[in-house]
């Protein structure tokens, strides 16, 4: 694995330049793809709390409804 600072080394042309260079070797391999596993995470972690808001809001809503005297 590539050290903290190594990775923080290696992120730092790119926020300069962006998309306009490559930096290569397995230190610039296993930053991307360290960076690309965390966003990955992140997007999970958001995901699951929508479903749980939403799941929730739709609980609340239909606990809210009047059940119908017919189907009682």
């Amino acid at each position: 694995t590539s050290a903290d600072a190594t990775m923080d080394a290696m992120r730092m042309p790119l926020r300069a330049v962006g998309k306009q260079c490559f930096v290569t070797g397995m230190s610039a391999l296993v930053t991307d793809l360290k960076d690309l596993c965390e966003t990955m995470l992140e997007a999970q972690e958001t995901k699951a709390h929508i479903d749980e808001k939403g799941a929730v809001e739709f609980l609340q809503v239909f606990e809210e409804l009047e059940t119908p005297s017919d189907i009682q």
